[in-house]
C-alpha cells in the first residue's frame, strides 16, 4: 500500500470516529429522554441521593488514558492499535447514550431528586395516590427532570467495562514476559475487577439498578470482544510478530542465519506453570527451556492482594425497607459448615487431579510426568482459587448486601426512640432506613458481620475448574465414561452447595447465580488462558500412536 493509500485510510478512520463521537454528544446535549411514568409507592425509586463514589468525568479519564499509555509502550503500533480502541470506545458511547434516550427508565432515588408532583398539585405522599400509575407529573426540581430520565443501560459499567477488558484482551495478545507469566493475568483480571467495581459503586450508590448496570457491562463486553476480534483483530500471537514485538524481532535479527530459520526465533509462549520436562517442551530447544524455568509458581502477590485489600475496605451499609420480605426469613445453621467447603475446595481438586493424572499415566506410563503434571495441575488451580476469592470478598465488602435472614439476626432499630420495623406504620412501611443499628446482644459479633456479606456466593469455582480439567485431560476413547461420570459428579456437588445455601437463607438467589456465574468465567480462564490446558493436544502430534486423541 502507498503512502498516500495509507494516508487516506487514516484519514476515513478518524473521521468515522470522529462522527461516532459528535454524534454521541449531539444526543446528550439536543435529545430529550422519553418520559415514562412510575408506581406511587414504588420502593425501587424510593433511595436517597447519594453522590457518586466514581464520578463520569473520572470514568471517561481512565477510559480514555489508562488504555492508551498501555498501548503506547508500543509505539510503533500506538495510532493503529489506539484508534481501534477509541473507534470501539465511540460505538459503545453512542449505544449507551441511544438506550438512555430511548427507555427513559428512571433512576432509584427519582422521588428523592424529582419529588413529582401530580397535575392536581398532590404528590405520591398522599394516601389516595397509592399504587397508582402516574404518567402525567411534574418535577419540583426541574433541573434535574431530564437527568432522571436517562437511566437505561448504564453508562458507567458500559465504559469500564468495555475500557478494562479490551485492556486485558490486549494485554492477552501483546504481553508476553519472562519474569513471571502470572503477573500477565494477574494484571488482566485486577483491570477487570475494576471494570466491576465501577459498576458495583453504581448500585450501592443508588444511582443505577442492578438491571441496568448488568445490561450497561454485557454492552461494554460485548463491544470490547467485538473490536478486539474482528476490528483489531487480537489473537494469542497477533501482537508478538516482529511489528509489533521488537524485543523478540531484534534478537531473531541478531542472530543472523547462523542458525536457520529456528535458531534465531523466540519459542511460543508457555503456560503459567512450567515445572521441569513437561511433555509439550518437547518441541523447544533446550536453551529455550532454560530460560522458562522461571519461578512462574510464584503467585505470592495474589496471596498478598487476598489478604491486604479487603482488610483496607470498609464493608458498606446497604439500607433497607420494612416492608421487604426478601430479608424477613428465619436464621437457619448451615449444613455445610466451613470444614466441608474448605475440604471442598482444596482437598478435593487435589485428590482428582491425582485420579485423573494416575489414569493418564496408564496410558503414557511416566512417574515423572504424573508428579509434574500434579504440581502443575495443583498450581494453576490455587492461582484461580485465589483470584475467585479476592473478587469475592472485594464485591461482598464493596457492596455489603443484606443477607435473608437480616431482620432475624440485626433487629435494627434507628432514631433516639429506638424505633423498630415492629412498630409498624405507614411511614415506616416505605421508607428506606440507612442509619441503624443492629440490636445489642441479638447475636453475636460474627454474625452480626456476615449479615452484610451476601453478594456473592463463591461456590462454583472449583467444581468448574475439575470439571473442564477431566474434559481436557481424559480424552483417550475408553476414558470417556469416566470422564463424564467425574463431571457429573463434580457438577452435582456444585448444585448441592447452591441449593444449601439457598435452602438455609444464607444467600439470596441471585447472590448464588452470580457466584455460580463469577467461580465459572474464572475457572474457564484458568484452564483456557493460564495453564493452556485444551491448547496442548494440538502440541503433541508425536502422541498420537497412543491413541491419546
Amino acid at each position: 500500500m502507498s503512502k498516500y493509500s495509507k494516508l487516506a485510510r487514516g484519514l476515513c478512520d478518524l473521521l468515522i470516529w470522529a462522527a461516532l463521537s459528535v454524534a454521541s454528544l449531539l444526543l446528550h446535549k439536543l435529545v430529550r429522554p422519553f418520559r415514562r411514568g412510575f408506581f406511587c409507592g414504588d420502593e425501587s425509586l424510593g433511595y436517597p441521593l447519594r453522590e457518586s463514589t466514581i464520578g463520569h468525568q473520572l470514568v471517561i479519564a481512565i477510559a480514555l488514558a489508562v488504555p492508551t499509555a498501555v498501548i503506547a509502550v508500543r509505539l510503533g503500533q500506538l495510532y493503529r492499535q489506539a484508534l481501534f480502541y477509541l473507534y470501539g470506545l465511540a460505538m459503545v458511547t453512542f449505544t449507551t447514550m441511544l438506550s438512555k434516550l430511548c427507555i427513559g427508565r428512571l433512576r432509584p432515588h427519582f422521588y428523592a431528586v424529582c419529588q413529582p408532583m401530580l397535575p392536581d398539585g398532590s404528590g405520591c405522599q398522599d394516601g389516595q395516590n397509592l399504587g397508582r400509575y402516574i404518567d402525567s407529573f411534574t418535577c419540583s426540581n426541574a433541573n434535574m427532570s431530564d437527568f432522571q430520565f436517562r437511566q437505561l443501560n448504564h453508562g458507567h459499567a458500559s465504559l469500564a467495562m468495555y475500557a478494562m477488558l479490551y485492556l486485558a484482551i490486549y494485554l492477552q495478545a501483546a504481553l508476553s514476559t519472562s519474569l513471571s507469566k502470572l503477573l500477565k493475568h494477574l494484571l488482566q483480571f485486577l483491570f477487570v475487577m475494576f471494570g466491576w467495581y465501577v459498576s458495583l459503586t453504581r448500585i450501592t450508590d443508588y444511582h443505577h439498578h442492578w438491571s441496568d448496570v448488568l445490561a450497561g457491562a454485557a454492552l461494554g463486553v460485548v463491544f470490547a470482544w467485538l473490536t478486539s476480534a474482528y476490528k483489531a483483530g487480537y489473537s494469542a500471537n497477533t501482537l508478538r510478530k516482529a511489528q509489533v514485538s521488537p524485543k523478540s524481532s531484534t534478537k531473531s535479527q541478531a542472530g543472523g542465519g547462523s542458525g536457520g530459520s529456528g535458531a534465531g526465533a523466540q519459542p511460543p509462549a508457555l503456560p503459567a506453570y512450567t515445572f521441569g520436562t513437561l511433555p509439550y517442551l518437547a518441541a523447544h530447544p533446550a536453551q529455550a527451556q532454560a530460560q522458562y524455568a522461571q519461578p512462574y509458581h510464584n503467585y505470592g502477590y495474589t496471596k498478598a492482594a487476598l489478604v491486604v485489600l479487603p482488610q483496607q475496605l470498609a464493608t458498606a451499609q446497604s439500607g433497607f425497607h420494612c416492608s421487604d420480605a426478601s430479608l424477613k426469613y428465619p436464621y437457619r445453621q448451615p449444613w455445610l459448615t466451613k470444614v466441608h467447603l474448605t475440604v471442598a475446595v482444596v482437598a478435593l481438586p487435589a485428590a482428582f487431579v491425582l485420579v485423573v493424572e494416575m489414569l493418564r499415566a496408564a496410558v503414557v506410563p511416566s512417574s515423572a510426568e504424573l508428579r509434574q503434571r500434579f504440581v502443575f495441575a495443583v498450581g494453576v488451580y490455587l492461582f484461580g482459587l485465589g483470584l475467585t476469592l479476592l473478587a469475592i470478598r472485594l464485591t461482598k465488602h464493596a457492596t455489603g448486601r443484606l443477607r435473608p435472614h437480616f431482620f432475624d439476626i440485626c433487629q435494627p432499630t434507628w432514631g433516639e426512640e429506638g424505633e423498630s420495623c415492629s412498630d409498624y406504620s405507614a411511614e415506616n412501611s416505605t421508607r428506606f432506613l440507612e442509619h441503624f443499628a443492629c440490636t445489642e446482644f441479638a447475636a453475636s459479633q460474627d454474625l452480626l458481620a456476615l449479615v452484610r456479606h451476601s453478594f456473592p456466593s463463591g461456590t462454583c469455582y472449583a467444581m468448574g475448574f475439575l470439571i473442564l480439567y477431566a474434559q481436557a485431560r481424559l480424552f483417550a476413547p475408553w476414558l470417556r465414561l469416566v470422564r463424564a461420570t467425574l463431571q457429573l459428579a463434580c457438577g452435582s456437588l456444585a448444585l448441592v452447595v447452591c441449593w444449601e445455601r439457598i435452602s438455609t437463607y444464607q444467600n439470596h438467589l441471585a447472590d448464588v447465580a452470580a457466584g455460580a456465574a463469577l467461580g465459572s468465567l474464572i475457572a474457564i480462564f484458568a484452564t483456557v488462558s493460564v495453564a493452556h490446558l485444551f491448547a496442548e493436544v494440538r502440541c503433541l502430534p508425536a502422541l498420537s500412536n497412543l491413541e491419546l486423541q
